[in-house]
């Protein structure tokens, strides 16, 4: 007598594929991921370099007024903030000047050694929050000038009423501002969430119609 074996086939030899395999979502979200995680690198990194670079900035705490200098190789663009303490109630005039969003009206004025007024732009300059030799200081920028090498005076008018004893308002910073970062890194993680979605979609479409065309036996 002959005995008759039945054919096991592979499991994936019982099935249809329908278009193509689903490993293709596991590498769109592979993308996703990536450029989401590129992008959040990219911005920690641009935070923690320019809070590491506000801690030395030349600043006063106290009296409203600081003189800095420019030396030959700082020459240009300059940034002027006013810094408070993290955590402690800040004055309705401060409150008032945050809450203007940014650009920010211009706070303070200019004067090089020869007390001529050095015009003095809004700044969009960047926001930050430094360890500094008198504690933390939060930043905020109220003005930009260009200056060539010099001495100069920056000053806050009426220091006492935005001051209040120094309970709300910790002092003036100046700075170089900062250069122009490259923006390939926001470009990679666009152009990565990009290609995952249209991985994603070519694959549903794809199977889509593999299953349409399944279905009326083609």
């Amino acid at each position: 007598m002959i005995s008759v074996q039945p054919v096991v086939r592979p499991a994936e030899d019982m099935f249809l594929r329908l278009g193509p395999s689903r490993r293709w979502y596991l590498v769109a979200v592979a993308l996703w991921v990536g450029a989401f995680a590129l992008l959040f690198g990219y911005g920690y990194g641009q935070k923690t370099r320019l809070d590491d670079a506000a801690a030395g900035f030349a600043r006063a705490d106290q009296g409203g007024e600081l003189e800095f200098r420019v030396t030959a190789g700082q020459g240009g663009t300059w940034a002027f903030w006013l810094e408070t303490e993290p955590g402690t109630e800040r004055l309705p005039l401060v409150q008032a000047m945050l809450d203007q969003g940014r650009p920010r009206a211009v706070l303070v004025t200019v004067t090089d050694e020869r007390g001529n007024a050095v015009p003095v732009e809004e700044s969009t300059a960047f926001e930050h929050r430094a360890a500094t030799d008198s504690g933390w200081r939060d930043g905020w920028a109220v003005g930009e000038a260009e200056l060539p090498p010099g001495v100069y005076r920056l000053t806050l008018p009426e220091y006492d009423d935005w001051s209040a004893g120094g309970e709300s308002l910790a002092g003036i910073a100046a700075a170089p501002a900062p250069a122009g970062q490259p923006l390939w890194p926001l470009a990679a993680a666009a152009g990565g969430a990009l290609l995952g979605l249209l991985t994603a979609l070519v694959t549903v479409r794809r199977r889509t119609r593999a299953t349409e065309r399944a279905a009326v036996g083609r």
